[in-house]
C-alpha cells in the first residue's frame, strides 16, 4: 500500500498537490493508515476512508526517522476545517507543502 519515494522524488511529483505527513511511524505504515482513517472518520473529517485520499508513500530520513505521506484524492470529501484543527491536536504530522520546507534538512544534505 504505501510507495518507497525519496524527498526528491516526491517533491517532483507532487509540489503542487497537497496531503498529509505523518513524522516519525514505528511499525507497519498499513496500522498507522488505518488508525488515522479510523480518527479521522471518527472525527467526521473523512466520511469515504480510503476514498478520500490517493498515493501512499513511506521515506526514511537521513536520520532512519520513517516518515508517511498520504495524498489527498482528486475528488476527497474532506472536511479542511476540522483536519486543520485534528492535525494541530495530533501532533506530529505536517501537510505536505510545509514538510518540504520545513523538513528538508532531514533528507537532503546541503
Amino acid at each position: 500500500m504505501f510507495e518507497d519515494i525519496s524527498f526528491v522524488e516526491l517533491e517532483e511529483k507532487h509540489k503542487e498537490d497537497e496531503g498529509l505527513v505523518l513524522v516519525g511511524c514505528g511499525g507497519e505504515p498499513e496500522e498507522w493508515f488505518e488508525g488515522v482513517s479510523g480518527l479521522l472518520n471518527d472525527a467526521k473529517i473523512s466520511p469515504n476512508g480510503r476514498a478520500d485520499f490517493g498515493e501512499f508513500y513511506k521515506m526514511v530520513s537521513t536520520g532512519g526517522r520513517m516518515d508517511l505521506v498520504m495524498m489527498f484524492g482528486e475528488k476527497n470529501e474532506l472536511d479542511i476545517g476540522r483536519f486543520a484543527m485534528w492535525r494541530l491536536n495530533f501532533g506530529d504530522a505536517s501537510w505536505l507543502s510545509d514538510f518540504f520546507v520545513n523538513y528538508r534538512k532531514h533528507y537532503i544534505e546541503e
